[in-house]
């Protein structure tokens, strides 16, 4: 989610050649406070075709213009250890940061699938996985976007109705408190000079 009264669309495109559960690599460029930034989304498969699909990301972010701030951010159902030992890509390209890093591996945003905490999944074993990323690539030149902060949003539970058959696991109740998605969503305060863009991942990403 972008706040319109400092951001322009210029142009969006979507693809993927290959994808087994249909999803897609969405990318636009806007202008930013006339400051030219390319925001690319996906929501990566389950399956090993992730890594295939990562490193379409890759592609496209080392191709944007040298003067674009590049933004990815998305359900990547990555684990750490794909994203170190994939034989192809070797962890981050060069010129290519995690946010989370960039901003000190803070525990408390660290953990956006956690079933030791949202309860969305009967999952007999707590899992605790980052699923969700946000990664830059900073302008080469002009003016410089920079990360300031991440918080996980979509921690409070609400109370939703559900069809019969879901309820009946639920001790027949006609309503749960049940958090909104099943992953935690990211939100990141981006500096640009003395000015502040506000990024929701969680609108950002295709949920499927």
């Amino acid at each position: 989610m972008l706040r319109k009264d400092r951001v322009q669309f210029l142009q969006s495109n979507m693809k993927y050649p290959t994808t087994e559960m249909g999803r897609n690599l969405l990318i636009a460029h806007v202008s930013f406070l006339v400051h030219p930034l390319c925001i690319i989304t996906s929501h990566l498969e389950s399956s090993q075709e992730r890594l295939n699909q990562l490193r379409k990301v890759w592609k496209q972010i080392k191709e944007a213009p040298e003067d674009h701030t590049v933004i990815f951010g998305g359900d990547t159902n990555l684990r750490d250890w794909e994203v170190v030992h994939d034989t192809k890509a070797r962890g981050l390209p060069y010129g290519i940061s995690e946010v989370w890093e960039m901003l000190g591996e803070l525990e408390k945003s660290k953990y956006t699938w956690d079933t030791s905490i949202n309860v969305n999944k009967e999952i007999p074993h707590s899992i605790r996985l980052r699923f969700d990323r946000l990664f830059l690539r900073a302008a080469a030149e002009g003016a410089q976007l920079w990360p300031e902060s991440m918080t996980l949003i979509g921690l409070e539970k609400l109370k939703c109705d559900y069809s019969s058959a879901i309820t009946s696991l639920r001790h027949q109740k006609s309503s749960v408190s049940m958090i909104d998605f099943n992953c935690y969503g990211l939100h990141m305060i981006i500096q640009l000079n003395e000015s502040q863009c506000f990024i929701n991942k969680s609108l950002l990403i295709n949920e499927i």
